[in-house]
Parts: C-alpha cells; sequence; structure tokens
C-alpha cells in the first residue's frame, strides 16, 4: 500500500580482517535473517547483495601477495577467496532462520527475491586500476598460461582499457580474458 515491494540489503558477511578466512560475520547474517523475516511479514521481498570489494581482508586470510586492504577483482579469479565466498554464501543462505516463523533457510525462502552475487567490483569496472604488485603479477601469469593455451606469446595486461580509443589486438584479448574469467566465475 505504500507502494514498496522489494528492498535491497548490502551486506558484509565476510568476517573481520582479524578473524580467519573462513569465518562469517555473525552479526550481518543475523541482520540479513531479521531483515527478510520482517519485510516478509510486510509482503516485502528483499534483494541480498553479500559482498563488497571494498571488505577489508586480514594479512592472516591467506590469500598469496594480499596482505591486507580491499579486495578488488580477487574474487573472479582469486582461489582462496572463491573458497572462502562460497562458505560465507553457504552459511548465509542455509542457517535456519530464527525470526521466520518456520525457520525457514533464506535459500528456500521466497522473500529472499534476489541473490546479487557482489557489487560494484568488475574487470570492466575502474576497480581494476587497484591491481598493483604481486596480485597484478599474479593475474598476469594467469593471464599468460589463457595466451598460451590460445597460441600467442606473453603480452601485458591492459587493465585500463577503457581509456583506449583504438584497441590493438593485445587489448582485445585482455578485453576477453577478462570477460571470460568473470563470466566464468559467475556460471560457477
Amino acid at each position: 500500500k505504500r507502494g514498496v515491494n522489494m528492498v535491497r540489503h548490502h551486506g558484509h558477511i565476510n568476517p573481520e580482517p582479524n578473524q580467519q578466512i573462513n569465518q562469517v560475520n555473525e552479526k550481518e547474517i543475523d541482520a540479513l535473517q531479521k531483515l527478510v523475516a520482517v519485510m516478509k511479514e510486510e509482503g516485502i521481498y528483499t534483494t541480498f547483495s553479500p559482498f563488497w570489494a571494498t571488505s577489508s581482508a586480514g594479512a592472516n586470510w591467506g590469500i598469496e601477495g594480499h596482505s591486507n586492504g580491499a579486495l578488488f577483482t580477487l574474487l573472479f579469479w582469486d582461489p582462496t577467496l572463491q573458497k572462502a565466498y562460497k562458505g560465507w554464501i553457504k552459511e548465509a543462505l542455509t542457517r535456519p532462520n530464527p525470526y521466520e516463523k518456520n525457520k525457514l533457510p533464506l535459500g528456500k525462502d521466497p522473500a529472499l527475491a534476489i541473490f546479487q552475487i557482489q557489487n560494484e567490483d568488475s574487470f570492466l569496472f575502474w576497480t581494476t586500476q587497484n591491481l598493483k604488485g604481486p596480485e597484478l603479477a599474479r593475474l598476469q601469469a594467469i593471464y599468460d598460461a589463457w595466451r598460451k593455451e590460445k597460441g600467442k606469446g606473453p603480452s601485458p595486461l591492459a587493465i585500463r582499457f577503457w581509456e583506449l580509443g583504438n584497441p590493438t589486438q593485445d587489448h582485445k584479448d585482455t578485453m576477453h580474458f577478462l570477460t571470460e574469467t568473470m563470466r566464468k566465475f559467475n556460471a560457477e
């Protein structure tokens, strides 16, 4: 009756930097469960956005080449972060919801209408310019292996390709690699 039928919840369900990477943010999961249950009672659906790349990793998280700080682009290609992320999501979506009358887990509750895999990060977004040092070297090695599979030699990643007016074939290969990498993660 108020014209609202959906709300979006941005949550950082990943652990705090001082926790272990395989833990979750219990307060955020609790807040999400409560929100979905309360909104459901009012006939309002929820969109859940569980991860922003601005989340900070701790030095103890074990992400190769990433000592701490924001996690820009890593979700698309770093296996350590991907494994942890899947664990965080599983925890958030499979726990019985203590605020819902039937204790229905969020993953089975139609009131949780949309699951946004991640928010405001992409290889096609400005966040790629944050790739430097060991992280960029790791991604470059993955890119070189991808090029080798295609019968091509090494070439530097053009991670600021949006500034290019007339891209070269190497820049087009970078775009192909980056979009294929993101799609593979999202499809998984």
